[in-house]
């Protein structure tokens, strides 16, 4: 377990900005989800190209090393690392190397020990030095890009730390890619979520045993540090979204709360949302919800009891935030999330008892195109008929459920805004089509009409998902499919850009 005491817990710097008079209600804003931050999402958000992977052991199969044998900072501790063991970690592939340019990284370290550099690599670079070794992480695509660290024989009183691994040339102090930070520009409004711990559900959440930022292992299970989340949204300006893990003890979401509140200057908006999906239960969070809905006498009914457990969570979380943004409560956004396609979720939340009270806004994931190529398009190959039906369920989604979930939050006053939104397009049996629909240009014409279509009809925020994502047989989520993909390539990206802010 990593543990750090709350005591010991970094300070945020009062944001000595005079809290300003901020709108209900802001307008149409596009955002973005954010991808997993891990290696092979092909979303390299971080300089260091070491904090997308944990350590792992080849002995044992490649598998993960626990948190008990690394230190806070993700550093192997010296009694994890008897003679003869090798662990190794998988460096993120940059964009030019998922590109074909390839990249000249430089790698460096404090403390003493084997250190060396396994995988897809070419000749270039000065090769090993004095604590560093620079190599040519050479091009290729995604799935074979894998260069990884090699530790071995670390010397207990002076263990290897400190790791960091970047193109040579860049900045120690810069902590995020400037190609992710450019990607990211179009959008006003960035959802953590899978920069969250809400969809593993871990069953506890404690200040103690957050990530911490100077850690190399962002991609734990609990995410990366809340004071990325902080430093990155005002990088770009932008108003922060996120997730309060569903078993956060009331001093981690006090402290979560405190630092959103210190870090985002008052002149822009906090979104924040309870775990996520609480409905769905392909999520381990709507087994809980329902049990605990259940053994609350919510109702003898499992879904309900879900959905009233639900909101009753909900309020307890968000009045703990409504404390801590009392000075300046138009900055905060508290967020209720229910089910698009079925807006009876959004009566049994929002008529929960004291649910009203403590959100400000209602939101759904307004997606299109669920089970698309089931009935008459089962074997449909035209991708030009295709994506003129797709262009039709666009359409609905919006006139059909949308309006009916925007009158629930209308009738409470209450925004309405969407957590996530865009092509849930899914095929079994192979990616030919699925992957002819997402890359062709006419997507590009679907995701103008259907942003246009959403501002016109509701004028608010709508999150696009996601920033980032490789096309597989669990969906082509992405925007684009992998850093620094050629924006020709992108015809879903192209349309963000065009309809986000400049």
């Amino acid at each position: 377990m990593v543990s750090n005491s709350p005591t010991a817990a970094p300070k945020p710097v009062a944001n000595p900005t005079p809290a300003p008079t901020l709108p209900a209600k802001p307008g149409f804003q596009l955002g973005v989800n954010l991808g997993t931050v891990a290696y092979w999402s092909g979303e390299r958000s971080f300089a260091n190209l070491l904090t997308g992977s944990n350590w792992m052991d080849p002995a044992k199969g490649w598998g993960e090393v626990s948190d008990s044998e690394q230190d806070a900072n993700g550093n192997m501790r010296p009694s994890a690392m008897p003679a003869g063991r090798e662990v190794v970690r998988i460096l993120t592939p940059t964009a030019e190397v998922l590109t074909g340019a390839g990249a000249i990284i430089r790698c460096t370290w404090e403390g003493t020990g084997t250190v060396s550099i396994q995988g897809n690599r070419g000749g270039g670079g000065d090769g090993p030095g004095d604590h560093s070794s620079e190599f040519r992480f050479s091009p290729n695509k995604l799935s074979d890009a894998r260069v990884w660290l090699s530790l071995r024989n670390m010397s207990a009183s002076d263990p290897v730390r400190n790791l960091d691994c970047r193109e040579k040339g860049m900045a120690r102090s810069d902590v995020f890619s400037q190609e992710f930070i450019d990607s990211l520009k179009p959008y006003g409004t960035l959802r953590f979520m899978d920069w969250s711990a809400a969809n593993t559900n871990p069953q506890s959440a404690k200040w103690a045993d957050r990530t911490l930022p100077g850690s190399i292992y962002q991609s734990r299970p609990q995410g990366p540090a809340l004071e990325h989340i902080v430093a990155l949204s005002n990088k770009l300006s932008a108003e922060p979204w996120v997730n309060v893990p569903w078993n956060a003890d009331d001093d981690y979401i006090t402290r979560m709360a405190q630092l959103m509140h210190d870090g985002i200057p008052a002149n822009r908006r906090v979104y924040v949302e309870l775990s996520n999906e609480v409905w769905n239960y392909t999520f381990p969070v709507a087994r809980q919800a329902e049990a605990e809905g259940l053994a609350r006498k919510l109702s003898d009914n499992g879904f309900i009891a879900n959905l009233r457990r639900y909101a009753q969570r909900t309020g307890e979380v968000m009045r703990i935030w409504a404390k801590v943004f009392a000075d300046r409560p138009g900055q905060l956004v508290r967020v209720a999330a229910t089910q698009h396609g079925n807006p009876w979720t959004a009566e049994m939340v929002m008529t929960a008892p004291g649910l009203a009270d403590n959100i400000d806004a209602l939101a759904t994931a307004p997606y299109f195109g669920h089970s698309f190529f089931e009935g008459a398009r089962a074997k449909q190959t035209d991708t030009g008929l295709l994506l003129s039906d797709l262009a039709g369920e666009a359409k609905k989604t919006l006139a059909n459920e949308g309006e009916a979930n925007a009158a629930w939050a209308k009738k409470y006053g209450k925004r309405y805004i969407a957590y996530e939104a865009g092509q849930h397009v899914l095929e079994t049996g192979g990616l030919t089509r699925i992957s002819a629909l997402n890359r062709s240009n006419l997507m590009y014409d679907i995701y103008t009409n259907y942003i246009t279509d959403w501002k016109t009809r509701f004028n608010d925020t709508l999150m696009l998902y996601s920033s980032t994502s490789p096309i597989s047989s669990f969906g082509a989520w992405g925007l684009r499919e992998y850093s620094g993909q050629p924006l020709s390539e992108t015809p879903k990206r192209r349309a963000a850009i065009a309809m986000g802010r400049k």
